[in-house]
């Protein structure tokens, strides 16, 4: 039956351009939580595009009640909230305990945001601080301290070059995910539109046919 084979043989494509919309949704969505990540570093205000399923495109979503549907908050038991805080401490306690004195220092400087590395993020927050000398007139400087604030000028040129590289070096990636995305996205556009040239077609074989 020709009628049949021609209505197989697109719902086969359909079926594959589908999934592959999925796949492109989870892909796009992958790469805006490294561009949300970037952008929250270089302080920016940019709007991060996501694409979504139109309801019409899942049904089966009119049954459902998504979270940010939900107006009211939900209930917890504050007696139930002051056990879970206390289990949480006393299981770190142990755990802290059992890994001696260099861990335990290590995890509670962490924990408290004393951290004893730099991470490459922080470098953009950094500042180096200024020597209390500072605040007299320069005149005033002793020999020691016109040293201290070569060295400080020193430091604060290198932070303003390994910051100016590593800000250089987000925003080329971020541009990457972002070519990547709108590439990608392009291609599933056109292959859209092909798609529904070949309805089109179909119709007509079977409008054909029915005749």
């Amino acid at each position: 039956d020709v009628i049949y084979k021609v209505k197989t043989a697109f719902n086969r494509e359909f079926d594959a351009a589908y999934k592959q919309k999925e796949f492109e949704v989870a892909r796009v969505k992958e790469r805006n939580v490294r561009i949300r990540e970037i952008i929250l570093d270089l302080d920016l205000e940019e709007v991060i595009w996501q694409p979504e399923f139109d309801d019409c495109e899942k049904p089966e979503r009119t049954l459902v009640v998504e979270n940010k549907e939900i107006t009211a908050q939900k209930f917890i038991n504050p007696w139930l909230k002051a056990k879970a805080g206390l289990t949480v401490t006393h299981e770190m306690e142990r755990w802290l305990q059992t890994r001696g004195p260099n861990t335990r220092h290590r995890a509670l400087m962490d924990m408290m945001g004393g951290v004893l590395e730099v991470k490459k993020e922080d470098i953009l927050r950094m500042v180096i601080p200024q020597p209390a000398f500072m605040a007299k007139p320069d005149a005033l400087w002793s020999e020691e301290e016109r040293k201290q604030f070569k060295d400080y000028e020193k430091k604060v040129r290198e932070l303003n070059e390994e910051r100016d590289k590593y800000r250089k070096s987000l925003e080329a990636e971020m541009k990457k995910l972002q070519n990547s995305i709108q590439e990608s996205t392009q291609n599933f556009d056109e292959h859209l539109k092909r798609l529904f040239e070949r309805r089109v077609k179909a119709e007509m074989v079977v409008n054909q046919e029915e005749l």
